[in-house]
């Protein structure tokens, strides 16, 4: 008996070795070369079964995924064939036109090929959040019928934007991401049974040339992408909060867009997209080489603070007989401020509903007296003759970079947040702009309630998702720690912070960087003017925005 069964077992098991062989070759015959991905059922996907065309960034450059390989997409969808995100699905950010409402600097990446690959242990990069996508709940109907479209045809909702990011011309995140934009907003059309219209018009003069419209009693659009402040300042943007559509109680949508577009409570735009705070970069290679130790680990372990900051900028300025500096940021003296947020504290501030400056806070003060030691900025001539912020970190005469990276420069370097302030206990996330991925409804739009529903399914679908934001961001960073670094920014985890101000405190910055007045001196020396300045650009009328 026992003899029997052990005679079937060994069968069957034969049997399935020539199932299995059969497979593998009938495989074989129908695809060949390295496998270059996989599908969603696991199965694997061949480098002859996909196109041969390589995906380019905006400059011309091969984007590669995290092992170095190039990434293919597939010439009809658009879709990325191969490669993943580092670490987990970590996001590099705060590039032009990145996922992000937020960057006031220019820091530029292109599609390098990743070096340095650093790895990491369970426990640190669990430290790091999964970015994940805002849950935007759509309520499809046919809007065929309901949708009068005044001033339009009937039936078409009129979107305006002043780039075509999410429109019909593409996207920071190249061509497959644009692809996959257009295929969604025919869908949406599919959909709710409406026509969308996209209107671009160019940057200058976006802003007055609605105003013009309204003022000769045209309806400019239904809906408005992208920034402006002439929207809200002009009274030409929708306070949300009116339109049942929008559903800002149950909808997820970005808080940093809806901080960044509130004024005297009024809120104006929101946004589903993710949002990076500001960051800095420093020079791993001028790290090593002046033994300034684990720069990341100082990061997570909170010891990443203005004390640390200057420290490592003065140590390198001595070693380095005063050739290198700390920081590159002279040239962007309004760029400074934003260590004032650092500090757990703003220049201008909200009491009673009301803003108010708050330049006199002793932390205002503080934030600045703490950082203003030799050494730790370059002085703008020093910037200028050596071809500005940029070119000095390239050059490797700053150990920090403020103010943007060349992604060519041969040094490599690493991406960490601004330093905790004397009087903070942990890292800020900086809204310091609202440009990108922003909507908005037109306030005298009898369709409004129609266009708030078709604003949803636009910002929930026209959208980067935070899969194709981290397969962006894998390509344009030197390592997973910086990766890992930009999650920490953009998990919603940390304290938001508008940058705001007003003409008079920039003279007081200016002054305090030009060292011809002490913190405390420029900022007392204003106070009358910012306070009327606060009360014309935020508490009158509603409320204004800060014009770019």
């Amino acid at each position: 008996m026992n003899k029997q069964i052990l005679t079937k077992i060994f069968a069957l098991f034969c049997c399935l070795i020539m199932l299995f062989t059969v497979a593998s070759c009938q495989k074989k015959d129908t695809a060949s070369g390295d496998i270059v991905s996989y599908d969603e059922s696991g199965n694997p996907i061949y480098e002859d079964d996909v196109s041969k065309e390589i995906l380019l960034d905006d400059d011309g450059n091969p984007v590669y995924d995290d092992n170095g390989n190039p990434v293919y997409i597939d010439p009809e969808t658009g879709s990325r064939i191969n490669g993943g995100s580092s670490s987990g699905g970590n996001s590099a950010g705060n590039t032009p036109g990145g996922s992000s409402t937020g960057s006031g600097n220019t820091n530029i990446v292109s599609g390098t090929k990743p070096q340095d690959k650093v790895e990491q242990t369970p426990d640190q990069i669990a430290n790091i959040q999964k970015l994940e996508d805002h849950v935007i709940n759509e309520k499809i109907k046919n809007l065929g019928n309901s949708f009068q479209g005044k001033g339009n045809t009937k039936g078409t909702v009129k979107v305006m934007s002043f780039y075509p990011a999410g429109g019909p011309g593409g996207t920071y995140f190249g061509e497959a991401v644009g692809t996959r934009f257009k295929r969604d907003i025919l869908q949406i059309e599919k959909d709710y049974n409406i026509k969308i219209e996209w209107q671009l018009m160019p940057i200058n003069g976006y802003g007055a040339n609605i105003v013009l419209e309204k003022a000769a009693g045209r309806v400019p659009a239904n809906i408005f992408y992208w920034w402006s402040a002439e929207l809200i300042n002009n009274r030409i943007a929708a306070d949300l909060r009116t339109v049942k559509s929008i559903d800002l109680a149950h909808n997820e949508w970005n808080a940093a867009s809806i901080l960044a577009t509130t004024f005297n409570s009024n809120i104006y735009g929101v946004s589903a997209s993710i949002t990076t705070g500001d960051f800095m970069y420093f020079n791993k290679k001028l790290a090593e080489q002046y033994n300034l130790g684990d720069i990341y680990a100082m990061v997570r372990n909170k010891q990443w603070t203005f004390d640390k900051f200057v420290q490592l900028s003065q140590e390198i300025y001595n070693k380095s007989n005063h050739s290198i500096y700390g920081c590159t940021l002279f040239s962007q003296k309004s760029v400074i401020q934003n260590f004032v947020y650092c500090n757990d504290t703003k220049p201008i501030t909200v009491v009673n509903g009301k803003a108010k400056y708050n330049g006199l806070d002793p932390k205002v003060e503080a934030a600045y007296t703490s950082l203003l030691k030799p050494g730790v900025f370059i002085p703008k001539e020093v910037s200028d003759a050596a071809g500005g912020d940029q070119q000095v970190f390239t050059d490797r005469k700053a150990l920090f970079s403020y103010a943007g990276v060349n992604m060519n420069m041969n040094d490599d370097y690493g991406l960490i947040p601004l330093p905790i302030g004397p009087n903070a206990t942990d890292y800020v996330e900086i809204i310091s702009s609202a440009y990108e991925d922003m909507w908005y409804l037109y306030d005298e739009d009898p369709d409004i309630e129609d266009a708030g529903t078709v604003l949803v399914a636009l910002a929930n679908r026209i959208r980067v998702k935070s899969n194709e934001f981290d397969i962006n961001k894998a390509s344009k960073l030197r390592d997973d720690e910086s990766l890992q670094m930009l999650h920490y920014l953009s998990n919603g985890s940390l304290k938001l912070m508008r940058q705001c101000t007003v003409p008079s405190y920039d003279i007081a910055i200016a002054n305090i960087m030009n060292g011809t007045q002490t913190p405390a001196q420029a900022l007392a020396s204003i106070k009358n003017m910012a306070d009327e300045e606060v009360e014309l650009y935020f508490n009158v009328g509603g409320g204004q925005a800060p014009t770019l």
